[in-house]
């Protein structure tokens, strides 16, 4: 090993006088370790790959608040008991795996945590050994557990942090867990829950403070799930479930409660779903969905609050016109096609009430008829999904009075340009490639600002816009 790789007395004693980067060491001499033992605040050794039981009774009596070695992989039975002597925080998240006997001896630290986030698995027998432990355990690289070491868990005195976990079954074990875990925190957070049993959401709906799962796929019509889903909305002002894909109209209908943003990644909405959902008030975002049937449309047409339906591409005529009746917010901005259908004209006008910004750049295709509806926004709109414009929706887009974004566009016609170039305020074409002289001159007479990519254009066209000042 070379010697710039081992921590020495020096360096120690240098560190407690510059605090520098101790990374780079994957070795320590005792004598140093004992140097460091002075060290306050939080001492980071995690390039350490290697502790003798020495070098961790002298770390172990280190004055600092929290100790971290996350760089040892394996961790002796003499070195654990040494470490455990440690009255601040111990960190070791560089450790896969723990033998019972050495769970046994970190259990006996009686610092304020104990964090082995690296475990992958963990024996019935170590779980047993270190839920003896007296302070905060976190154990976030496990995902699964047994339902002995759920047990075990559940049963010891120590406060368990398990972020990692992404199931909780109807075992015995599992609902003891559930029940610990529901009872410790201020905030119970599970990131990587996806599946919940019914007797461990009856437990976890009894958490008196936020609880957050995030990951969670499924809210069935189970008592406990409903309970579940209804403290969801609690002590929260935003609720997000991008996973949840599957929710019965109970659980639908209480997170319906939530007040203010509610986020779900459901794929499909049956008829049922949406009346419940409607029942919410704030910003409901249903970003998953890519088809909406006309009654759930007729039904969410009746919330109150923003909508967004980001997801969708297409919508019938009945479907839009269902939409166009909703009161507040609606955001659409995946959706592909604004035809001169009645409904989909209703919406367009709907939309363009919409401030200080519309934005639909999902549109590929828009009706001369869609357009001028569009026109009446009189903010920033945005139709940068738009490869081709006709004349005539040119026409109608000129009177818009806000910022107007055609970043899709690759060329115009001279007709168009003509119109365009009547605008009053920021209209932007970053995609034009071709563009025709008497195009480029139309442009250029633009009175209002006016922003062309002019790289990209044929050396002609630039050079005409380029007399324009107000062409960037």
């Amino acid at each position: 090993m070379s010697n710039e790789s081992v921590l020495t007395r020096e360096a120690a004693e240098r560190y407690l006088r510059e605090s520098y980067f101790l990374g780079d060491f994957t070795d320590i001499e005792v004598e140093a370790a004992v140097v460091l033992a002075n060290c306050e605040g939080y001492l980071s050794l995690n390039g350490l790959s290697t502790l003798s039981a020495s070098a961790a009774a002298a770390l172990a009596k280190c004055k600092g608040s929290s100790l971290h070695l996350d760089g040892l992989q394996a961790l002796s039975v003499s070195t654990a008991e040494e470490l455990a002597k440690y009255k601040g925080s111990l960190r070791l998240c560089g450790l896969t795996s723990l033998s019972e006997e050495a769970a046994r001896a970190l259990a006996m630290h009686a610092g304020y945590e104990l964090n082995l986030d690296g475990l992958k698995t963990i024996s019935d027998a170590a779980a047993q050994a270190l839920a003896k432990h007296q302070g905060h355990l976190r154990l976030g690289g496990l995902t699964s557990l047994s339902d002995l070491t759920a047990w075990a868990l559940a049963k010891g005195s120590c406060k368990l942090c398990l972020d990692g976990l992404t199931k909780l079954s109807n075992d015995r074990g599992n609902i003891a867990l559930a029940e610990k875990l529901a009872k410790q925190w201020a905030s119970l957070e599970l990131f990587k829950l996806t599946t919940i049993s019914d007797a461990a959401a009856a437990a976890f709906a009894k958490h008196s403070s936020r609880i957050t799962l995030s990951s969670l796929t499924n809210l069935s019509g189970t008592a406990g799930h409903v309970a579940l889903a209804e403290a969801l909305t609690k002590n929260r002002d935003d609720l997000c479930l991008l996973d949840l894909t599957t929710l019965s109209v109970a659980a639908a209908k209480a997170l319906a409660k939530q007040c203010g943003f509610l986020t779900l990644g459901l794929t499909a909405l049956n008829d049922a779903l949406a009346e419940a959902l409607a029942l919410h008030e704030g910003f409901l975002d249903l970003c998953s969905l890519t088809t909406l049937s006309d009654s759930a449309a007729e039904a969410l047409g009746k919330h109150s609050g923003h909508l967004q339906l980001n997801g969708l591409t297409t919508l019938s005529d009945v479907a839009a016109s269902a939409l166009a009746r909703h009161e507040d917010s609606l955001v659409l901005n995946g959706l592909t096609t604004l035809s001169d259908t009645p409904g989909h004209i209703a919406l367009a006008e709907k939309l363009a009430k919409q401030t200080p910004w519309l934005h639909l750049n999902g549109l590929t295709t828009l009706s001369d008829a869609a357009a001028e509806a569009l026109a009446w926004h009189d903010g920033q709109l945005g139709l940068d999904g738009l490869t081709t414009l006709t004349d005539t929706a040119a026409v109608a887009l000129a009177k818009q009075r806000g910022e107007l974004s055609l970043n899709g566009l690759t060329t115009l016609s001279d007709a168009a340009a003509e119109a365009l170039a009547k605008r009053l305020n920021w209209l932007q074409l970053r995609s034009l490639t071709s563009l025709s002289d008497n195009a480029a001159k139309a442009l250029a007479r633009s009175e209002g600002p006016l922003i062309i990519s002019l790289e990209k254009l044929p050396e002609s066209p630039a050079a005409i816009l380029r007399t324009n000042p107000k062409i960037a």
